[in-house]
């Protein structure tokens, strides 16, 4: 009876931080998605993006604490434009919503489905 229940607990353990992690993945890149979007929007504007970070960073760090300095809001808009839509880097590919025939890696487009509003997602 104590093996299985360990087993249990390890189990739900092992299940518990797999999603945290897909969860963060999936928060860092659409943040880099974000950012990635304004920043090509605004391209003609000299140094916008340098101003935008800085301003970010004190925003989301005073709220949500030191994990979003300027630097890894970097990070992150690196990671979206490593991942981008239709990439096939590290096996994963980010599904645009309607598209049946892909795999992906389950990171969220950030787009809402054509099926009642929810975000599209692909699991591995």
């Amino acid at each position: 009876m104590l093996p299985e229940m360990r087993w249990l607990i390890e189990s739900a353990r092992h299940r518990a931080m797999t999603a945290a992690n897909l969860a963060m993945v999936t928060l860092y890149w659409n943040i880099g998605r974000v950012i990635t979007r304004d920043l090509q929007q605004n391209a003609k504007r000299g140094g916008y993006g340098e101003r935008l970070l800085e301003r970010l960073a004190a925003e989301l760090a005073r709220e949500y604490g030191s994990g979003y300095s300027i630097s890894n809001l970097w990070d992150m808009r690196r990671f979206y434009v490593r991942l981008i839509p239709n990439s096939t880097a590290s096996g994963c590919r980010i599904v645009e919503p309607g598209d049946s025939t892909a795999t992906g890696c389950g990171i969220r487009t950030g787009k809402p489905s054509e099926k009642g509003g929810s975000h599209a997602t692909n699991a591995v």
